[in-house]
């Protein structure tokens, strides 16, 4: 009787990670897209669940800060777009991306402590938390960015040839969106204090960019230092898409396309290094 009880006991399957030393194991977040897209459903219908105005919360905020800053900058402060693009549509061509990437960086960096309790039951790739994030955060940029082209068209403003760029532009947001996202995730497991410095460091990126003034402030000769920030690369790069100025800086977006690139590098590689030991230190 004994025999045939330990006959039947199967062995322990242990389910570990597949992927090499350094990245990643991509395949299998592709087999897992079901789960994300479940995922990312669920983040948005949470997000907007009982919200009066539910998808507008898009547009208020960029709206909002547009108007402020319109005043204090524009109005009080004598700032202007450095050439004749109206100065509304100046803020609010930066800001939009901007609204996005700092979503995306304060919901990535608890997406995957606030997962604890799947993490620690049910094995698939880590890497769908940050995923999950910056996707959800896609439907509010797409919302913000159109209300953006439809002021872009209501003022008149030229299309140029500098439009085909466009799409290079908001990739390149989006991979600095989700390389951020995959580094602060797994950053923010291991130093706790990193989610209390996010808003700071949110903010320092906001003023180290040129958001509220036009790049032609800063001296030519130190804009490859200034592209260190990489978003600030991203919003010259928007700006010279839509209308096409020629103060462009060239060493600025090169310098934050680098930055951007080494992050993405740098951040899934610590990701795959850490991931396997997530639930020991959540």
């Amino acid at each position: 009787m004994a025999k045939d009880i330990i006959d039947h006991i199967k062995p322990h399957e242990v389910i570990t990670p597949i992927g090499s030393r350094f990245w990643p194991n991509f395949p299998d977040v592709w087999r897992q897209r079901e789960l994300v897209k479940m995922l990312v459903q669920k983040s948005i219908n949470s997000r907007y669940h009982q919200a009066i105005l539910g998808i507008f919360w898009a547009l208020i905020t960029p709206v909002c800060y547009m108007v402020i800053m319109n005043v204090f900058f524009g109005l009080l402060g004598g700032f202007k777009s450095g050439d004749a693009t109206p100065y509304s549509l100046f803020l609010l061509s930066a800001l939009v991306p901007y609204q996005y990437f700092g979503k995306c960086l304060g919901d990535g960096a608890t997406s995957i402590i606030n997962n604890e309790a799947l993490i620690g039951k049910v094995y698939f790739p880590r890497l769908i938390f940050p995923i999950v994030t910056t996707l959800a955060g896609t439907v509010d940029f797409v919302i913000a960015f159109v209300f953006f082209i439809i002021c872009f068209v209501v003022m008149q403003q030229p299309l140029g040839w500098h439009m085909l760029a466009l799409p290079g532009a908001v990739l390149a947001l989006f991979i600095l969106a989700i390389s951020s996202s995959v580094f602060i995730s797994v950053l923010t497991v291991k130093y706790r204090d990193v989610r209390y410095a996010l808003p700071t460091i949110i903010q320092l990126m906001f003023f180290g960019s040129p958001i509220w003034y036009p790049s032609t402030l800063m001296p030519a000769q130190y804009h490859w230092v200034w592209g260190l920030n990489p978003f600030a690369g991203i919003v010259e790069a928007f700006r010279w898409c839509f209308f096409g100025t020629e103060t462009v800086s060239l060493p600025l977006i090169t310098s934050s396309a680098c930055t951007t690139v080494l992050l993405g590098v740098f951040g899934l590689f610590y990701f795959n290094k850490i991931q396997r030991q997530l639930a020991d230190m959540i």
